[in-house]
């Protein structure tokens, strides 16, 4: 069953040197479970076609459906696409609160998980569990994002992504 389906896509930008066409027919599904990896240049497109996907953007032409909805940006869909997307962004320092432990990052998505799910989660319990998933000791827990490694921080960030058990996680210039 396809998940994510898109067909044609176009966008195009109005710019001082006239109409800057960004992402030009693409078309591609994702599988339950399957895996797309999308390469090509820097200013290709890519990160343009990663945010129609997540729904900041809406497509000049062309159609992209996700779970059999057209997902553009409104409160309903947002709400929607939080819970079934969640991205992994190349630059992890900027993507997490440094203010917050480790554990704290993982527990605002398991939040929305609980909420979702209409339970109560042994929050402490699935940290650890997210932390073991990504090869990280239950001793990360206490740690801010200034006391990981590079490779740690972004195993962080993927625990993060995988919390609420979405349907598509998109990363962006994965290492």
């Amino acid at each position: 069953m396809s998940i994510l389906s898109v067909e044609n896509l176009n966008v195009k930008y109005n710019g001082k040197k006239g109409i800057h066409h960004i992402v030009q027919n693409i078309s591609f599904s994702v599988e339950e479970g399957g895996c797309l990896c999308i390469l090509g240049e820097s200013g290709s497109g890519k990160s343009t076609l990663g945010r129609i996907i997540t729904g900041l953007l809406k497509p000049t032409s062309g159609q992209y459906v996700f779970l059999d909805k057209e997902p553009y940006l409104n409160n309903k869909n947002r709400k929607f696409l939080s819970e079934r997307i969640c991205v992994v962004f190349q630059d992890y320092t900027t993507s997490v609160n440094p203010r917050f432990s480790a554990a704290e990052i993982l527990k605002e998505p398991l939040t929305l998980l609980g909420r979702r799910n209409h339970q109560k989660l042994d929050y402490d319990k699935k940290v650890k569990d997210l932390l073991q998933l990504v090869e990280l000791d239950s001793s990360f827990a206490r740690r801010f994002p200034h006391q990981l490694s590079g490779g740690q921080l972004q195993r962080l960030c993927i625990a993060r992504a995988v919390a609420i058990q979405p349907q598509i996680i998109l990363f962006d210039e994965a290492g």
